[in-house]
């Protein structure tokens, strides 16, 4: 035997040794990792506020002025939500599927399904969409806010 392949083999042989001594004293002294971010109750609730903000507190005055009629126009809006959040949870789930990079973390949830089915120009056209979203729910809260 070589002198280089004896090396070698007794190199593995005590990093071997050398790394679960190493792993159980690592393990002894890092503290314990907090958990970051929010828990699933409490993003449920940032969502449902900003998605439904300002529109629950228009809702009675919009079914006083519709009257009657205002009624099954709310509950076929409602399905219609309904419908449409069941339909990005399918999409969803089969990116997380069919693609490994999903299946952690995303940031951008609607423009990865929109790439995924229609390709960049959609997704950037998405992203822009959101972002319209978001940034006229901030000017009608700072338009409700004086009031």
């Amino acid at each position: 035997m070589k002198h280089a392949e004896y090396s070698e083999i007794y190199k593995e042989d005590s990093l071997c040794f050398q790394s679960n001594f190493d792993r159980i004293s690592l393990e002894e002294k890092q503290p314990k990792e907090e958990k970051k971010g929010l828990s699933l109750w409490i993003a449920s609730v940032f969502i449902v506020g900003q998605m439904a903000g300002t529109g629950v507190l228009a809702l009675p005055a919009a079914l006083r002025d519709a009257s009657w009629s205002g009624i099954p126009l709310l509950i076929f809006s409602c399905l219609n939500a309904l419908y449409a959040g069941i339909c990005l949870g399918r999409c969803w789930s089969i990116l997380e599927e069919r693609y490994d990079e999903y299946k952690g973390k995303c940031r951008y949830p609607y423009a990865s399904i929109a790439y995924r089915a229609y390709g960049k120009k959609v997704q950037y056209f998405v992203s822009f969409c959101l972002d319209v979203n978001l940034f006229g729910v901030a000017i009608v809260f700072f338009c409700f806010l004086p009031n």
